[in-house]
């Protein structure tokens, strides 16, 4: 085969492969975010999934119109694609707490996904809820990880209660009489009911939240809450504070 044939084919082989890829734009409502507080000017919202190796900030969203919505084109291969929102955060991004979303793209386009919400989250909640956390940390004490005079448990979740998954503002702290087992009550404002909240416990060495060290659970999956919209508020007695109590197991 002669060089200029060979080429030649590379070339058509390429545009062959270029031709595949569909322009995909998509479209979220952060409006919902915005009210809550959970999103203002500055911040940024990128779309991350299987067609981009779920990282990277470099598909964010441009603000196309009124009521919130921002919009994200990229050209895709045609293809099932599995995908998710996250706003960037220089404390950690926060991620949409629901299950992957899913689009089949299709041979010709270009194509624009529908405008979804944030979360799904369609309306502004003011339920407030303040969570037991409760975590077993003997374990880590008897294999020498974790140090209890010096280092520090805490929890990093979705929510700016639970440092929208960085820093170290919801200690928990160990319970008298039960050695090894650390709580503490987190209240969460305005949350959105049936809304999923999710979080990981993480120990600090040092109790530094910078701390290259610090050490998150390992489990596959992130832990989660769901507010429910009928969790009683009896705490303090007699007539609670406003606040909505939640319990999820240790």
């Amino acid at each position: 085969m002669s060089r200029k044939l060979f080429v030649s084919l590379i070339v058509l082989a390429g545009m062959a492969l270029q031709a595949l890829a569909v322009s995909v734009t998509f479209q979220v409502n952060m409006r919902v975010q915005r009210a809550s507080g959970n999103f203002s000017t500055g911040d940024t919202v990128v779309v991350r999934g299987s067609m981009n190796g779920w990282s990277g900030n470099a598909n964010y969203g441009v603000a196309t119109g009124g009521d919130s919505i921002y919009s994200i084109t990229m050209d895709i291969p045609t293809g099932n694609i599995e995908y998710k929102f996250a706003i960037v955060r220089p404390t950690g991004d926060v991620w949409e707490g629901v299950n992957n979303r899913q689009f089949a793209v299709p041979a010709t386009g270009p194509v624009t996904i529908p405008a979804v919400y944030f979360n799904y989250q369609t309306v502004v909640a003011n339920y407030d809820i303040e969570v037991f956390f409760r975590v077993n940390m003997n374990v880590q004490i008897l294999s020498g990880n974790f140090i209890a005079a010096n280092d520090w448990v805490v929890i990093r979740g979705g929510h700016a209660a639970l440092g929208n998954w960085g820093g170290a503002v919801a200690r928990l702290t160990e319970e008298t009489g039960n050695p090894g087992i650390y709580s503490a009550w987190i209240q969460i404002s305005s949350t959105a009911i049936a809304q999923a909240i999710e979080y990981k416990f993480v120990y600090l060495t040092g109790g530094n939240p910078s701390n290259e060290t610090s050490h998150w659970e390992t489990i596959a999956n992130n832990r989660s809450i769901t507010p429910s919209g009928s969790e009683p508020d009896v705490l303090p007695p007699p007539s609670g504070n406003g606040f909505h109590e939640v319990m999820p197991n240790p």
